[in-house]
């Protein structure tokens, strides 16, 4: 989704995403340690909590969509 959100930011000049939080990393190695996953948890709270108190962005088609197939 974020690639998207990025994409569509770029072809419609009259949509701003600012201050989109990036995707949190992910691991091969140390995934399934407590903390890792914690933090990527977090991050991707941070991340959808985000898209969704946007409004421009939660009105977007794919976004609505993602959220409710």
């Amino acid at each position: 989704m974020n690639n998207l959100l990025f994409e569509e930011n770029a072809s419609n000049p009259s949509i701003q995403i600012k201050n989109l939080p990036a995707l949190p990393e992910k691991k091969i190695l140390g995934k399934f340690k407590a903390s890792f996953i914690e933090k990527r948890r977090s991050a991707l709270e941070d991340f959808l909590t985000y898209i969704v108190k946007n409004q421009e962005i939660s009105s977007l088609h794919f976004v609505r969509d993602w959220f409710m197939p």
